[in-house]
């Protein structure tokens, strides 16, 4: 955050949506190296983590253009074929999977939360994390 690629979140204020776009930052940071560009795809594509169906698309691929420095979310064949024929090379990061795991776990460890009572996830024993 730091670097402002992802939108900050206080102490307890992390929502779905954070953990969605904190995936997608590291699903592209393997084929973005620039930070500038990190951020650049990452504001693109952000506002469709925020708005997503209850069912997450069976397809839902990014496309990074690597000379355009453009990043585009494809929800299917159809859309998937003209976004890649550019004559230039792109980068195809399949998505839909990994945003299904992360809504899930986030899911599940905010229902374990309530049912604690909010109790802290962390303890310090000894100087050590448990």
């Amino acid at each position: 955050m730091k670097r402002r690629i992802l939108r900050e979140a206080g102490y307890g204020q992390c929502t779905e949506a954070h953990a969605l776009e904190a995936a997608v930052a590291s699903d592209l940071r393997r084929s973005i190296k620039s930070l500038g560009l990190l951020r650049i795809a990452i504001n693109k594509l952000r506002p469709s983590l925020g708005n997503l169906p209850a069912q997450i698309p069976t397809m839902m691929d990014i496309v990074w253009d690597t000379k355009g420095k453009r990043a585009t979310w494809v929800y299917s064949n159809h859309e998937l074929a003209p976004a890649v024929r550019l004559g230039r090379e792109v980068i195809v990061i399949v998505m839909s999977e990994r945003l299904r795991m992360v809504r899930d776990e986030f899911r599940r460890q905010a229902e374990d939360r309530a049912s604690e009572g909010a109790a802290p996830t962390l303890r310090v024993i000894h100087g050590e994390t448990a």
